[in-house]
C-alpha cells in the first residue's frame, strides 16, 4: 500500500533551504507533494501584479527546476484554494498539509482558510513560523502592548535574534509520491508569460533561490564594508538588491543574520538595522492591520489631498521636471526597482509637493516594483507622509535639488536614467531650469520639449503643503 504523502504548500517562501514546513515534512520520511495555488481573487486587492507578478512566475519556474533536480516537482493549481486543496489531497490521499504561515493580513487570512479546509477534510494541518529568525508577534512592551516605534522594537528584536541560529539546510533529495497529481503549467494559470515590457527586468534580475544566494555572497564579498558610507548614493553600487528575494522568501532573514555573525564594523551594523526595519514593517502591519487602507495618525484622515490627474501622471512617467524624481520613476519603470534614497524623495514629492494621497503612490509602487512587499510598502509610505506611528514629521519636506546635489553630486545616477540631460555640465544637471540658455543650447536641451520644465516650484509647493497641514490641525 502506498505511503500517504504530506502536501507542502508554498506561498511567499519560494525556497528549499531554511524552509521549516518542508524540513519537518521530510523529517517524517514520507513522500512529499510540493504545491503552489495561484488564487489572486482570494488575495485581492493585494495579489502580485505588474513587475512583481513577473517575478513570481519566474521564481516558480526556478523552484520547479530545483525540485526536479532532487527527484520532485512543483504542482501548480489555479484557485479557488479550497477546490485546489481538496483535489490534490484526494488525488494523493495525503495525510497532512504543511505550510509556512503568513505575516500580513492577506497571508493570515489564507492561513485561516487552509486550516478550515484541512479540518473539513479530516487531515492534519501544521502552520509553521514564516521566517524562523524571531517570532516578532510575541514581542511586546513591558505593559504588554505592541511597540509603535522602531528603536525600542529593534533593541528587543535583536535580543531575540542573537545569538544567531543556523538556517535549515537545502535537502539533497525529496521523496516523491507513487503517483503525481495533475498539474497546470505556469502559463495556464497566467504566470508564465512575460509581458512586453519585462525585457528590462530579465536583463537585470535572476529570480529564485540560487539568484538570491549569489547576490548575497557578492554583497558580503564586495559591498558590505562600504555599505554605511555609500548606501544613500544612488550612483554607487552599494546596496544588496535583496529586497525582491526577501519578499518572495527565496532567502530568509535567519540566513542573512547567520552569515552576518562574524562581520563587525559600521557596514555590518547598518545592514542589521535595515533587516530590523524590514521585520518592524511586518510586526507593525500585524498589530495595526487598519494601516493598509488609512493613515494611522487619525489627524490625517481629513487631510485635504488634491485630485490632480495630470500631476499624478507626470510623476508616474518621470516627467516632473525634477531630475532626481524623474530618474527614480524611470528606473522603477525600466528595472522594477528604485534606490531607497530616491524612493524617499519621489514619495515625498508626490505627497508634499503635489499633495496627492500617499495611497496613490503606494498602489503605483505595488504595480511597478519587483519588491512590492506589502508591509514595507505601507510602512515606508506612511513614514514619508507623516501619517504613521513611526514617521518623519509632515513638515520635513525633501528638496529634490538639494538631495540630488548631496547624494549624486557627479550626476552619475541622473545621466544613467535621463539620457536627454547627459550633455549638461554637472553644475546644472540637478536643476536644468537654472542653467543659462547658452548652456542648455550647447547640451541640446530645450526645456518643455526635450525635458520638462518643473511642474511645481519647490518653495511654493512647500508653502502650500504647510498651509494645508496647519489648516487641518487648526
Amino acid at each position: 500500500m502506498p505511503i500517504p504523502p504530506i502536501v507542502v504548500g508554498f506561498g511567499y517562501d519560494l525556497r528549499l533551504g531554511d524552509n521549516p514546513a518542508l524540513s519537518e515534512a521530510l523529517a517524517g520520511g514520507v513522500p512529499v507533494v510540493p504545491l503552489y495555488v495561484w488564487s489572486p481573487e482570494e488575495e485581492a486587492p493585494f495579489a502580485p501584479e505588474g513587475a512583481s507578478l513577473w517575478w513570481l512566475g519566474q521564481s516558480l519556474l526556478r523552484l520547479d527546476e530545483s525540485l526536479r533536480a532532487r527527484g520532485s516537482r512543483l504542482i501548480v493549481r489555479r484557485g479557488p484554494e479550497g477546490e485546489a486543496l481538496r483535489s490534490v489531497i484526494a488525488a494523493t490521499k495525503a495525510k497532512a498539509l504543511y505550510w509556512n504561515g503568513g505575516f500580513d493580513p492577506p497571508g493570515r487570512e489564507r492561513d485561516g482558510r487552509w486550516l478550515a479546509q484541512c479540518a473539513s477534510l479530516g487531515v492534519e494541518a501544521r502552520c509553521f513560523p514564516y521566517d524562523g529568525l524571531v517570532d516578532a508577534q510575541q514581542i511586546h512592551t513591558q505593559g504588554g502592548d505592541p511597540y509603535r516605534r522602531f528603536a525600542p522594537f529593534f533593541k528587543r528584536w535583536r535580543q531575540e535574534a542573537d545569538p544567531a541560529v543556523a538556517p535549515l539546510p537545502i535537502p539533497e533529495t525529496i521523496p516523491a509520491p507513487q503517483q503525481w497529481p495533475e498539474s497546470e503549467t505556469a502559463v495556464q494559470v497566467g504566470l508564465g508569460e512575460s509581458p512586453f515590457w519585462a525585457s528590462g527586468l530579465a536583463a537585470q534580475w535572476q529570480p529564485g533561490e540560487a539568484g538570491a544566494h549569489q547576490l548575497w555572497r557578492r554583497f558580503l564579498a564586495e559591498r558590505i564594508e562600504g555599505y554605511a558610507q555609500w548606501r544613500d548614493h544612488p550612483g554607487e553600487q552599494a546596496t544588496s538588491h535583496l529586497s525582491p528575494h526577501l519578499h518572495f522568501g527565496e532567502i530568509t532573514l535567519r540566513q542573512l543574520w547567520w552569515d552576518l555573525r562574524g562581520i563587525a564594523g559600521e557596514g555590518g551594523e547598518r545592514f542589521r538595522s535595515e533587516l530590523g526595519w524590514r521585520a518592524f514593517g511586518q510586526y507593525w502591519l500585524y498589530h495595526f492591520p487598519h494601516a493598509l487602507g488609512q493613515s494611522q495618525d487619525p489627524r490625517l484622515h481629513r487631510f485635504p489631498w488634491r485630485h490632480d490627474p495630470e500631476g499624478l501622471d507626470a510623476w508616474r512617467r518621470g516627467a516632473t521636471g525634477y531630475p532626481l524624481v524623474d530618474a527614480g520613476m524611470r528606473e522603477a519603470w525600466s528595472s522594477g526597482w528604485m534606490h531607497n534614497r530616491v524612493r524617499m524623495v519621489t514619495a515625498s514629492f508626490l505627497v508634499k509637493h503635489l499633495l496627492i494621497d500617499w495611497r496613490e503612490g503606494m498602489n503605483w509602487f505595488a504595480q511597478t516594483l519587483v519588491d512590492a512587499d506589502l508591509p514595507s510598502n505601507v510602512l515606508n509610505w506612511q513614514w514619508v507622509a507623516g501619517t504613521g506611528s513611526e514617521s518623519q514629521p509632515f513638515f520635513r519636506i525633501f528638496n529634490p535639488v538639494t538631495q540630488s546635489r548631496r547624494f549624486d553630486a557627479g550626476g552619475v545616477y541622473l545621466k544613467r536614467w535621463l539620457p536627454e540631460l547627459r550633455e549638461l555640465p554637472t553644475q546644472w544637471i540637478h536643476a536644468p531650469w537654472e542653467a543659462p540658455e547658452t548652456v542648455l543650447r550647447q547640451a541640446g536641451v530645450v526645456l518643455g520639449e526635450d525635458y520638462p520644465a518643473p511642474i511645481v516650484e519647490h518653495w511654493a509647493a512647500r508653502v502650500r503643503a504647510m498651509t494645508a497641514w496647519r489648516g487641518m490641525k487648526g
